[in-house]
């Protein structure tokens, strides 16, 4: 008698299961129904969908990276500071300092980099070592930049640094070094768009950069002693002693970074 009653009461749950799964079919279909009469929304293939999600990874690979653009204001100051200062030539410059800082790495020869200080070149010697050492072949093809910007502008203990920040797009893939159809790494069919940094730097006293503590330091004028407020100036502004021997080095760029 129990157990019939038990029996009773399962088939009498699951037919309340099931209306309730058929229920909420119609209602759904009803509501599919209402769209496509209203809307003329109608049910997409699968096909269409995937072909939707390869155009939304393209127009992914094709959107440039934003940049941490602060040209307009930082370049007042830097005018100030050097008033010969030609910001598009020196862009110009950072641009090829880039794309031949990453040529260097896909042709793995260091000479290939156009300008730089020694912390540059040891960058990339070390990036092109250690590719060899993993047995591997880092490209870069087709490199092209989007924009560049100037992000910061600092000044302390006679050095001053400019860093460009750019948009930049290329094909950047790993393959085995013995084995170039191996790819690791990336892809040669799609780009990579990326986001790197440029610094460029002015030092003016080498000891006074040097030599500078955590509080940092001034520069003076050799023959008065006046303070240096302007570090591209060629003559103290108070006695006018020439200060040309203070410029031993003029602008280079001292780190080339991907930071995203």
């Amino acid at each position: 008698m129990g157990s019939g009653f038990a029996s009773a009461g399962l088939i009498i749950a699951a037919a309340i299961v099931f209306a309730g799964f058929g229920g909420v079919l119609y209602v759904r279909h009803k509501i599919r129904v209402f769209n496509q009469k209203m809307f003329g929304v109608k049910k997409i293939p699968l096909d269409e969908a995937f072909a939707g999600f390869r155009e939304g990874l393209d127009d992914t690979d094709m959107s440039p990276k934003s940049v941490s653009g602060v040209t307009n204001m930082m370049l007042p100051a830097i005018m100030r500071d050097f008033p010969e200062f030609n910001y598009e030539e020196m862009k110009e410059k950072a641009k090829n300092v880039l794309v031949t800082f990453l040529r260097a790495i896909d042709e793995r020869h260091s000479s290939v980099l156009s300008e730089g200080t020694s912390e540059l070149r040891r960058t990339l010697a070390d990036r092109i070592e250690k590719n060899s050492v993993n047995r591997q072949h880092e490209h870069y093809k087709d490199v092209k930049i989007h924009r560049m910007e100037i992000a910061r502008y600092d000044k302390r203990a006679g050095r001053c640094t400019v860093r460009f920040q750019a948009a930049v797009q290329s094909y950047h893939y790993i393959t085995d070094e013995e084995d170039e159809s191996k790819i690791k790494k990336g892809s040669k069919d799609r780009y990579e768009q990326s986001k790197y940094e440029v610094d460029m730097i002015y030092i003016q006293d080498r000891d006074v950069v040097e030599n500078a503590d955590e509080k940092g330091a001034s520069l003076t004028c050799p023959q008065c002693g006046a303070p240096i407020k302007m570090l591209g100036a060629k003559k103290c502004a108070y006695c006018d002693a020439p200060i040309i021997a203070f410029n031993i080095k003029t602008w280079e760029f001292s780190r080339c970074e991907q930071v995203e």
